[in-house]
């Protein structure tokens, strides 16, 4: 064995992931030290780059990217690579981007890299099966939840919808870290531990946030017991608090969704109308935020393919919105091989 190792340059003892997973962050170094660009990933990457650093500079609304490709075209790994990257990710000691250095002869490219990397950005990466509410009524509340679920846990807030809104109302009002002492000093417990069993802690809830706030007790239970009932987001309502949270932060921040599989998840009985809301998903970010909000997806067909809309101008209007088309083959795969080991 030891005669064989001494053939190759990289210990052929280690584990590789032979299958990359979005939600699988035990091998970022590896990642992202043996990935091979070869010249389709190039000109991929040419394009990605080109179209993203124009928002970095002026308001635009193509913020849409879809990255097609077949089972081990490298679909997932070239959108995992994109994430380390735009989020300026220490990886080993150095930057992610930093890690293309000795694999791209192109300057200006790298250039553009680079500059992307150094915009601030919250970068959330997620397959969006995994994180879909399966109890929700029609393709719209399946895509306003999975995003909403994503952007509230990103900014540490609770995945239940409504009771994310309370925290944001508390912390618009300097209220939130009153509201949590108070839930400590009640339960002994922190808010960070009890707030996923929201139905089982409404009187700890009430007492909390009738101190935070001075209302008197049944105002709070009043808010407690109808918010699931009063909340009633819309796609327009969720694209206006990204917008606040990006001119809350002040330095040109940038929000990110790279999502895996959507071709798949929204492929079905009314994979229209699951496709034209997350359109008016990438429409509306676009318009509110003009380009510093992004939906970049990922699945086995091209958009043309996806598209069964029976009106023409919906199905021009969808493919629009995803501006930049990036399609991976697999012709490239003998040459990955050689290159890794």
């Amino acid at each position: 064995m030891s005669k064989l190792q001494d053939l190759y340059k990289k210990n052929i003892d280690r584990e590789i992931q032979g299958v990359i997973k979005v939600d699988d962050e035990g091998f970022i170094q590896q990642e992202l030290d043996e990935y091979v660009v070869t010249d389709e990933i190039l000109k991929h990457f040419r394009l990605f780059f080109s179209s993203y650093n124009t928002s970095i500079d002026q308001r635009t609304e193509k913020n849409g990217v879809w990255i097609s490709g077949f089972f081990g075209s490298g679909k997932s790994h070239f959108l995992k690579i994109l994430s380390y990257i735009l989020d300026n990710r220490e990886v080993g000691g150095k930057k992610a981007v930093d890690y293309f250095d000795d694999k791209i002869g192109d300057p200006m490219l790298l250039a553009d890299m680079k500059r992307a990397s150094g915009v601030p950005a919250d970068v959330i990466l997620f397959n969006i099966d995994s994180k879909a509410a399966q109890n929700a009524n029609d393709s719209k509340d399946r895509i306003l939840s999975v995003f909403e679920k994503v952007f509230n846990e990103k900014l540490g807030l609770s995945t239940i919808p409504h009771v994310a809104e309370l925290e944001r109302f508390l912390q618009k009002n300097n209220q939130y870290e009153a509201f949590k002492t108070s839930v400590k000093e009640i339960s002994g417990k922190d808010w960070s531990d009890i707030r996923e069993d929201f139905y089982f802690e409404q009187d700890t809830i009430v007492k909390a946030y009738k101190e935070a706030t001075g209302h008197s007790e049944e105002e709070a239970r009043n808010w407690v017991e109808k918010s699931e009932e009063n909340y009633h987001p819309s796609i327009e309502d969720f694209a206006n608090r990204v917008r606040e949270y990006i001119e809350s932060c002040g330095d040109n921040r940038h929000v990110l969704f790279l999502i895996d599989e959507v071709g798949q998840y929204i492929n079905g009985e009314d994979s229209a109308g699951a496709l034209l809301n997350l359109q008016t998903m990438v429409e509306d970010l676009g318009t509110e935020c003009g380009g510093r909000a992004w939906i970049c997806c990922t699945g086995q067909a091209a958009i043309d393919d996806v598209v069964k809309v029976g009106n023409a101008d919906e199905f021009s209007k969808i493919q629009g919105r995803f501006a930049t088309r990036i399609s991976l083959s697999s012709a490239n795969v003998d040459e990955v091989i050689k290159r890794r080991i």
